[in-house]
């Protein structure tokens, strides 16, 4: 009974999260259509890629690792919440103020590869973005309010309000100049967020825990939040080596022939869709549980449904890993080859996409462990791992550039990923991970991918001469 609720909250949130990532496609779809790979499309990946970096360090998972377990202990859920939100706001509207202020300084601090112009352009793009950093975080926190209510379909389909925007915004202003395409994209990307926000109240509105929040805000009650800022900043340690690894990557990228941010940022876009889907759907879903049967103590049904869910996965995401690999140039093709995106740059493209897509299986498989290790609030241990698998994906990067060119932050990804995967696997304990493992199940899972990837090798000529 456990197990089919799992199953039927993970699709409930995994229709929310395609939607979401089918709208991120449409969107690159447009940037390629509209801006092509190079100059501008570059421009754009840049623009967001300050407030994309300190969304992933202050909202989404890093968040909702501390926030979820420390809501589900707290006693005063209300005065929790209200303090929480209070005070993150507060620091986020600093921070956007100084980036705000301080644009041309911190992008060409970050992306010294580009000239001048570049980087004054990227600046003033910038210091209109960050804004929704601050606004993203509201809506991030009041999505993590319902997921504690094991409420997955809004706060999953909320995220495509983004990718719309960027979609309506090059429609709209497809006669303009690419430049000023880019000013629209910005102003439509800030309107979305206050519609997310709107959306998410709209389905919070008869939400116990945001009523106590207004009470307590009116009592001004108050709490410690020692334990959570702990954990949170435990869980920022270990997300900021990563943010910091994406930094140095596209640092590095600048440095190379034009259009390489543009290739790893499109064929990023493609491989996190099954990781998405997959990965972190399931673990979304099944992260309030097994807080749950952690807490109750019952161990043996935590590992019955890690057990599930392993399987599930893993058989999901060869899959997947088999077809990215196989068709890595039909795909491209398929969704990218129109307007200003040429057929070199398929190509060049597919070469990225095809070693990137390898490592979603360590790193989708080590997310139900990653889920284990928080929901045991063992976050500064999750925090060591991230910290060393980044300074072992700058040295690799570093090794290799002179050598793959951009082809070498994808051999880093997949070192970094079995690192981690392993350095989670050895946390879960190894007596844990047998007690999950099924012999049969795994055997029909590898002679499965075996017969699919013949078909797809012999169905891979009728593809191309479809497309």
């Amino acid at each position: 009974m456990m197990n089919l609720k799992i199953i039927k909250k993970y699709l409930s949130n995994l229709f929310g999260i395609l939607f979401s990532r089918i709208s991120g496609f449409l969107r690159d779809l447009c940037l390629a259509n509209y801006l092509g790979a190079g100059y501008f499309s570059d421009l754009f990946f840049v623009m967001i890629r300050l407030p994309s970096i300190f969304r992933a360090l202050f909202t989404e998972g890093v968040f909702n690792q501390s926030f979820l377990p420390n809501l589900a202990a707290s006693q005063k859920k209300g005065a929790f919440c209200i303090q929480i939100l209070c005070i993150f706001c507060t620091f986020l509207a600093i921070l956007c103020l100084i980036i705000s202020v301080f644009s041309k300084f911190f992008i060409s601090l970050i992306f010294f590869g580009f000239d001048d112009n570049f980087i004054k352009e990227a600046a003033s793009l910038n210091a209109i973005n960050i804004w929704y950093l601050l606004l993203i975080f509201i809506a991030c926190f009041f999505a993590s309010l319902l997921n504690y209510s094991n409420r997955f379909f809004i706060s999953s389909i909320s995220a495509s309000f983004f990718n719309l925007a960027c979609v309506f915004a090059l429609i709209y202003a497809k006669e303009y100049d690419k430049l000023e395409k880019l000013y629209f994209v910005s102003y439509f990307i800030i309107c979305s967020s206050f519609v997310q926000i709107i959306l998410l109240l709209l389905a919070l509105k008869s939400n116990k825990i945001l009523k106590a929040m207004f009470l307590s805000f009116r009592k001004k009650s108050k709490i410690s939040l020692k334990n959570f800022f702990k954990n949170f900043f435990s869980s920022l340690l270990g997300a900021s080596s990563t943010q910091i690894n994406s930094l140095v990557e596209i640092s590095l990228a600048s440095t190379l022939v034009s259009a390489s941010i543009s290739y790893m940022n499109y064929a990023t876009r493609i491989y996190q869709l099954p990781l998405a889907l997959i990965a972190i759907a399931f673990t979304q879903v099944f992260f309030p549980t097994l807080i749950r049967l952690i807490k109750a103590n019952e161990k043996e049904q935590m590992l019955n449904s890690m057990s599930m869910i392993f399987h599930l996965m893993l058989f999901l995401l060869l899959f997947a890993c088999l077809g990215g690999f196989i068709l890595s140039e039909e795909i491209i093709k398929l969704l990218f080859f129109r307007g200003a995106f040429t057929y070199l740059n398929v190509l060049e493209c597919a070469k990225v996409l095809r070693i990137y897509i390898l490592c979603i299986v360590p790193l989708g498989l080590s997310r139900l462990f990653l889920a284990y290790i928080n929901a045991n609030y063992l976050h500064s241990y999750a925090a060591k791992i991230a910290l060393i698998s980044c300074v072992i994906c700058i040295i690799s990067s570093l090794t290799l550039i002179k050598f793959f060119g951009v082809l070498a932050f994808c051999i880093s990804a997949n070192i970094s990923a079995w690192f981690i995967f392993f350095a989670y696997l050895k946390c879960f304990k190894i007596s844990n991970f047998v007690a999950i493992l099924k012999l049969k199940y795994c055997l029909i899972i590898f002679l499965s991918a075996i017969i699919f990837s013949f078909a797809l090798i012999y169905l891979k000529g009728f593809i191309n001469a479809f497309i």
